[in-house]
This record gives structure tokens, C-alpha cells and sequence, in this order.
């Protein structure tokens, strides 16, 4: 399929070209096998035109979900790790729930030390160089709070991203992962409320001094960075709070006797300011303390509690692994490809089982039948079977030749692997010959059409004798005479099979005394050389003990042969294990005495008890071998045809009684074959069905014929490389064509 893209020539008036890759790649690598060149002729946009998207690649999704699976494993353990700890994790042994809610009750008992230190300096304010001493130390101790709450968000934060990797895995796990991390949110932002509450009630306490003022303004625009540097990067941001502190506590220093007048001048209201705002601020933050150290310890009960939870993810993700295996060892739909023909040839396909073999009745006559001159009728399978043979391409079996082996004081021949070894031992002539397979019974009995015979050698093609050079001969036989074709100066001949043909081999080395290797022999059907593969051998005996009969008719068959004809036949169908009977042979039952002549000679009889069978009535064909088929409306004279349980027969010379007289001198002694009104269905012995099962095609090259010249079709697996290398050849073929057609 061409992507429309590639034929948008944004309106470009002269001709172009366009170029395919055939790329072919399994899980570890990948190659270019061809590169195809297409002819654009150009042509105006269409209108509403709309560009389809491109479909998803099925390999690429099967990766991605093997990538997800394998995160969601891992996330789910280091989740598990980071919440409880783990045996398979040293470094993550350590219950970090239950940790972090023993550090927030510590942190909570500290932050009720440091209000009652706030309470106390607020009372005590009238010393000015002791708080401002103080202030150092809490902003000291702050600092270190700082540190250490840079490092709890540091692991928090690390939490946080191992929960998030465990999400695709482990949905519950991962909720429950998120709710620990909005409680850590809402820790800080308390934290930075209680922060915000403490820098308030120092700028009350210096809001009317105009230094201090400035200086206080200073150290607030500071801190807020540093807090801000804190929330972002964790400990190089608390290194700028240690510096943005110290910068502030030289300030205050500076600032300091300013400061000592200036307070002295509003103690009064500062302490009472201080004193009422201390008092909200102090339930406040106990308030909140509480609420905090309940929520984590909320928290650590539902983590926990996931451990359930986490089990259940464990039996999840084991089977989402069971699955994902499942889905990769799956692969994609097989090529299947279906040959029909007898024999048949296929040469793109993948040694896997065959799929279906369907094998087709025929049943055929040698002239045309008379009252006088009858003609049997022979169908597929008459002597009551029916030999499948499956092979390789290659329908030479080298083994066969073992039995020539020979050793003398002339010459010498063995069989080494695909090798033969022929060794002349005397040169008193100018060639050394051996045949091979020629005993009557060893000689090849191949089907009728053309072959191939190719072979290779360690000594140089040719045909002239006294030089050091080999030959092969295909030597055809048949009544007496043989017919000889030479592989002449190249390694392959071709040949035709005829009907009674059978066939034997011979060596020639062009100069005796010397000695010749003659390996990779492919015997192969059809008129090219096929590349060398061992030959290969099963076979398959179908139990056809009335044989199998088809008729020609001009509709409705069931099968059609290479040239077009189509036959309604018996087939047997090997997937389903079934014989289908659709015709029959035989013979009457009792003497025909036809009781109507019509106005154009025809005379007919209907009586059940004569074929015991119903058949197809109209035009439809039959074959008797008596006198042959034609249509109710034929005025041809010696002809017949069946309908019902009836027959007809046709001569306009005679009256009724001498037709009847004629017939009853041939008595019940003529054969019908026609196609019944309703086909039978039976089923195959279980040893056919079992011994089908074990069969299957070869790689690259399946023949398959029988003993009948029954029609056959073959479904089978094609081997991917090769079924697309075949439909770029009919491809190059049909553009071939079509370019010859418009020249």
C-alpha cells in the first residue's frame, strides 16, 4: 500500500519518482532486502481530500508494555522499600513510616519549647542584648531546623518519586503513596505558617523604629528566598539560609543600640501588642501541633495498613507478568497461503504444519461411449486408495544410489553425505560412464510436465571428450526407446515427462583414468533451477475404496482447476477430517425399461429401484459409458442424462421397443456417474486424521503430488522473506506489463 503523503506533488506539473525499502527485523537486528523504484505521473490535488493517519506497530506496542510491566515491578518494590523496608534492600531496611512519624512528635515536643522560649522573651523584653543573644540562638536552632527539614524533604521528595514510578504497577499503592505526600505538603506549609507567625511578631515588635525597620525588611526579603531556595533544592538552598541568617544577624548587631532606644521608647505597647498576638498564636500553633502529630500518625496507620495492599499489588503484578509473556511469545498472524494443482509446487514456504489438504475426485473417459462400443469410466483412486507424497524441492533421493555402489578393477562409485564419487580406474578410452537408478524397478515414475535437473562438481562443465571435464544425462524411457538430454557446458537441463515416461541418471567424466565429485543434484519440478535442498519425503495414504469421481460442469462446482474448468467432485478435506461424497458411480440395480418416448425420439423411465439414488436433474452433467451426456434439449441422437431417480436416452431412429430391446441385451451391464441431489459427509478414519497432523511443509520449496493425478490445494504457512520476495517479483512483472501496454 502506498501512503497517500507520497503522492501529494503539491501541484507539480512534470513526473517524479518515489522509492520503497523492504526492511525485515526480528528482535535483535535487522536488514534491507530490496529497493523499489515507483514512477509518479503527476496529477492535480482531489477534492475534500483527507490524509489518513498512520497505524500503531504492533512490535513497538509489544515493547512498551514489557518496558511498563518490568518499571512497575521495580516502582512496586522500592515503594515497598521506602515505606517499610525491605530484606532484598540493606540499604532500605528501615521502617521510613514509622520513622518519620517518631521524628514528627520529637519536632512537635521542640516546637513546644521554642513558644514557651518566644512567651518568655516576650515578657522579658526590657533586655534588648540578651533577646537579641537569644534571637541568635533560635535563628541558629532555625537553621538547623532548616537543615534538617531540607534533608526530611529531600527523602520525602525521593519518596515521592519512587511512588510515582510504582503508579502503573500498583494503582493502590500508589494513592495511598500520594496521600503521604499531601500530608508531607501540608507539614511544610504549616511549618511556613509558624515561620510566617514568627517573622509577624518580630516585625510588630520593630514596626515603629525606622533602622530597625530597615534592617528587619532586609532580613525578611532574605529569609523568603532562602525559604524559597529551601523548598527547591534542598541543601545547597540551606547553605544560602545559613548565609542569609548570618547576614541578618550582623544587621540586627549593627542596628543594636538604634534598637535599644527605640524600644525602650515603645516598650509599652510592643509588650502588649507582643502579648496579645503571642497569646492567639500560641493556641494556634498548639493547635495545629496536635492536628499535625494526629495526621502523621493517621498517616503511618494507613501506610502500614497498605502492606495488605502491597501483597495484593505483589499477585497483581505477577499476573500482569504471566500475561505480558503471554502477549510477547504471541505472534503476529502467519501468511497463510493456499496452491492448488496436480502436482503443486510452492516456494515460499515455512517449515511448519500443513494447515489443510483438500484432495479432489475426477473421473474421465478415453473417447466417446456407444451401445456399442462402450468406454469404462475411470475415477481418481480406483484401485481403492490414494498416495500422498510430500516433499522437499528437490525429488532426487541420493540414497537411492547406495545400492550401485561399486568397486572394481574398471571404476569405482560411493555415496559420501550429497556427495557421489566417481572414479575411472583404466584410461584406455576417452570417457568413463556409469548409470544410476536404471534397474526397471529403481527408474523415477514422475508425473507428467516439465523438470529441472541441476547439479555442481569439483571438476569443470563440458561435452567434449579426452578433456578433463563432467556431464549429467536425464535418460527418459518409455516402451523400449530412451530419449537422452545432457547438461551439455553448463551444471542444469530441462526436460518434459510424458505419460508412461520413468526416468534414470547417468555420469560421464569426458577423460578416463581421472576421477569427478558430482554433488547438490536437485531434481525439480517446473523450467527453472531451483537453489539445492536435501530431498525429504512424507507421505499420506488416503482410503478411497469406491474412488473418487468428479464431473466438468459449466457452474456451481466446487473446485477449479488451472485451466478455469470447474467440477463438482468427492473431496476429501483433511482439517475436518471428512469425506464429502457429492457424485457416485455405479451401476443399475435392475434392468431399465424406459415406458415414454417423446415427439424428438427421447425415452425415459423414472424408478427408484433402478439406481436407488436421487440425482440432480436439469442440465446438469453426467457421464455413462454407454452413450455420452448432452442437455434435455439436444437433438443429438445416442445420448442420456440423469434427473431424480429417472434416466433418458435419446435416439430419434428408433421406436420406444427397439431402444428397450437394446438395452436389454446390455442388461445391467454399463456404469452412470452423475452428481446427487444431496452430498454425504463421512468421516476419516482417526489414523488418516493423526498421520495429516504429522505432516508438514519444508522450507522454501514443498512438492506435493500423487499416485491418481487427483487435484489437490494446499494450505500452508509461507516463510515471511520469501512470500514477500514473491510478490515483488509479481510486482517488477505487472509494472513490466503495464509498461509494455503502453508503449
Amino acid at each position: 500500500m502506498i501512503p497517500d503523503s507520497l503522492l501529494e506533488n503539491g501541484d507539480i506539473a512534470q513526473d517524479y519518482e518515489i522509492y520503497a525499502f523492504v526492511y525485515l527485523r526480528n528482535e535483535t537486528s535487522g536488514q534491507t532486502e530490496c529497493k523499489i523504484t515507483l514512477h509518479i505521473t503527476s496529477r492535480p490535488k482531489p477534492e475534500a481530500f483527507d490524509r489518513p493517519e498512520d497505524a500503531e506497530i504492533f512490535k513497538e506496542a509489544i515493547k512498551a508494555v514489557n518496558e511498563s510491566a518490568a518499571r512497575s515491578a521495580e516502582s512496586e518494590k522500592q515503594a515497598e522499600g521506602w515505606a517499610h523496608g525491605r530484606e532484598d534492600l540493606p540499604e532500605r531496611a528501615q521502617d521510613n513510616a514509622m520513622y518519620y512519624a517518631g521524628k514528627t512528635e520529637k519536632d512537635a515536643e521542640k516546637t513546644a519549647t521554642d513558644r514557651k522560649e518566644v512567651k518568655r522573651l516576650v515578657e522579658s523584653v526590657s533586655g534588648i542584648g540578651e533577646q537579641v543573644e537569644k534571637v541568635e540562638g533560635l535563628m541558629k536552632q532555625a537553621q538547623t531546623s532548616a537543615t534538617n527539614a531540607a534533608l526530611s524533604e529531600q527523602a520525602a521528595k525521593e519518596s515521592e518519586n519512587n511512588a510515582a514510578q510504582a503508579r502503573a504497577g500498583a494503582e493502590a499503592a500508589e494513592d495511598n503513596a500520594e496521600l503521604a505526600a499531601q500530608k508531607v505538603e501540608q507539614d511544610k506549609a504549616i511549618v511556613e505558617q509558624a515561620k510566617n507567625i514568627v517573622k509577624q511578631m518580630g516585625q510588630e515588635v520593630l514596626d515603629n523604629k525606622n533602622l530597625v525597620d530597615e534592617a528587619a525588611q532586609d532580613f525578611d526579603l532574605k529569609a523568603q528566598q532562602a525559604l524559597a531556595d529551601v523548598n527547591n533544592a534542598g541543601q545547597a538552598q540551606t547553605e544560602r539560609v545559613q548565609t542569609a541568617g548570618n547576614d541578618a544577624v550582623e544587621s540586627v548587631k549593627a542596628a543594636q543600640g538604634t534598637a535599644t532606644r527605640a524600644v525602650e521608647t515603645a516598650k509599652t505597647e510592643a509588650i502588649k501588642a507582643v502579648q496579645e498576638e503571642g497569646t492567639t498564636q500560641a493556641g494556634n500553633v498548639s493547635a495545629e501541633g496536635e492536628k499535625q502529630a494526629q495526621a502523621v500518625q493517621t498517616a503511618a496507620q494507613e501506610i502500614i495498613a497498605d502492606r495488605e495492599q502491597i501483597q495484593e499489588n505483589k499477585t497483581g503484578i505477577a499476573k500482569l507478568k504471566e500475561d505480558i509473556v503471554g502477549l510477547d511469545n504471541r505472534k503476529a498472524d502467519a501468511i497463510v497461503e493456499t496452491a492448488s494443482g496436480t502436482p503443486l509446487d510452492v516456494t515460499d514456504s515455512a517449515k511448519l504444519p500443513i494447515q489443510n489438504l483438500r484432495v479432489f475426485g475426477k473421473s474421465e473417459q478415453n473417447g466417446v461411449p456407444s451401445l456399442d462400443a462402450p468406454i469404462p469410466i475411470v475415477n481418481v483412486g480406483e484401485k481403492g486408495n490414494v498416495d500422498i507424497k510430500i516433499n522437499t524441492g528437490n525429488l532426487f533421493d541420493i540414497n537411492a544410489v547406495k545400492k550401485y555402489e561399486v568397486d572394481n578393477t574398471t571404476l569405482s562409485l560411493s555415496v559420501s553425505g550429497n556427495k557421489i564419487i566417481f572414479n575411472s580406474k583404466i584410461s584406455t578410452g576417452k570417457e568413463a560412464i556409469v548409470n544410476i537408478i536404471n534397474k526397471p524397478d529403481d527408474m523415477l515414475r514422475l508425473l507428467p510436465g516439465k523438470y529441472t535437473l541441476s547439479y555442481n562438481s569439483n571438476k569443470p562443465f563440458g561435452v567434449t571428450n579426452g578433456t578433463d571435464t563432467v556431464e549429467m544425462f536425464v535418460c527418459i524411457h518409455n516402451n523400449g526407446s530412451t530419449r537422452f538430454h545432457s547438461t551439455g557446458n553448463k551444471n542444469w537441463t530441462q526436460f518434459e515427462i510424458k505419460e508412461g515416461d520413468r526416468i534414470y541418471l547417468r555420469f560421464d567424466i569426458n577423460k578416463s583414468g581421472q576421477s569427478a565429485e558430482f554433488y547438490d543434484i536437485m531434481l525439480n519440478h517446473g523450467e527453472s533451477v531451483l537453489p539445492y535442498e536435501s530431498y525429504f519425503n512424507q507421505s499420506l495414504t488416503l482410503s478411497t475404496p469406491n474412488g473418487l469421481p468428479g464431473i466438468k460442469v459449466e457452474l456451481d462446482g466446487n473446485y477449479t482447476d488451472s485451466t478455469g474448468q470447474q467440477w463438482v467432485t468427492d473431496e476429501i478435506d483433511l482439517e475436518r477430517g471428512k469425506y464429502i461424497q457429492r457424485v457416485k458411480k455405479l451401476k443399475p440395480l435392475k434392468q431399465v425399461v424406459f415406458n415414454k418416448r417423446d415427439e424428438n425420439g427421447r425415452c425415459s423411465v423414472f424408478d427408484i429401484g433402478i439406481f436407488r439414488e436421487i440425482f440432480k436433474g436439469g442440465n446438469i452433467p453426467a457421464i455413462s459409458s454407454i452413450a455420452k451426456w448432452s442437455t434435455l434439449g439436444n437433438k443429438e441422437d445416442n445420448t442420456f442424462a440423469l434427473a431424480a431417480d429417472g434416466i433418458y436416452y435419446k435416439d430419434s431412429t428408433k421406436t420406444l421397443e427397439e431402444v428397450n430391446t437394446l438395452f436389454e441385451k446390455i442388461g445391467t451391464n454399463f456404469e452412470v456417474c452423475g452428481v446427487l441431489e444431496t452430498s454425504v459427509e463421512h468421516d476419516l478414519a482417526l489414523e488418516t486424521i493423526s498421520s495429516f497432523k504429522s505432516l508438514h511443509t519444508n522450507y522454501p520449496t514443498t512438492s506435493v503430488s500423487n499416485n491418481g493425478d487427483a487435484e489437490m490445494e494446499l494450505t500452508y504457512i509461507a516463510d515471511t522473506k520469501k512470500y514477500i520476495d514473491k510478490k515483488f517479483e509479481e510486482l517488477n512483472q505487472a509494472i513490466v506489463n503495464t509498461q509494455i501496454a503502453l508503449l
